[in-house]
């Protein structure tokens, strides 16, 4: 199945792991079930489909990254991520990568896959004493929303 650029789609948490990207930069993949779209401001079931969305665990993008895992109600555990929050509006982003087009899972509420390899155990202990020094409590979880968020204006994701 094909998903709209920028349209918000609704998904279900199904996983998380902590993993070193290609360019040797943790990141979390948080395993998604898409279950619906956003049209005309109401939810529409469509048929499930699995996506992968990254968020990285960079020093650099740490002030992004730690309020998408607050958002999601993240446990604090890199070692074994789990999250509060079991659904969640995100939005699909088409971008152009070595010539083709591939697909981008961001939180909507925030602006803007191949065989996953555990991180390294010096580089969950560090990220776990990140989270612990610097994370706020989670959010209460919440269940599925009862409108989507509203249609985004434009690319104004901050990176």
């Amino acid at each position: 199945m094909s998903f709209e650029h920028g349209a918000i789609y609704y998904a279900a948490i199904d996983s998380g792991t902590t993993t070193t990207a290609k360019t040797g930069n943790p990141q979390i993949v948080i395993q998604l079930t898409i279950t619906h779209q956003s049209i005309a401001g109401t939810w529409k079931p469509i048929d499930h489909e699995q996506r992968r969305m990254y968020i990285s665990l960079t020093d650099d993008a740490w002030p992004y990254s730690e309020p998408k895992l607050n958002h999601l109600g993240f446990n604090g555990s890199f070692t074994k991520p789990q999250f509060e929050m079991k659904g969640v509006s995100v939005t699909c982003k088409h971008e152009d990568y070595k010539g083709q087009q591939k697909e981008r899972w961001e939180l909507a509420d925030f602006g803007g896959g191949g065989e996953l390899t555990q991180a390294d155990e010096g580089t969950l202990r560090r990220l776990n004493a990140k989270w612990k020094a610097t994370a706020a409590p989670a959010p209460a979880p919440t269940a599925t929303p009862s409108s989507p968020p509203s249609e985004p204006s434009g690319d104004d994701i901050p990176f």
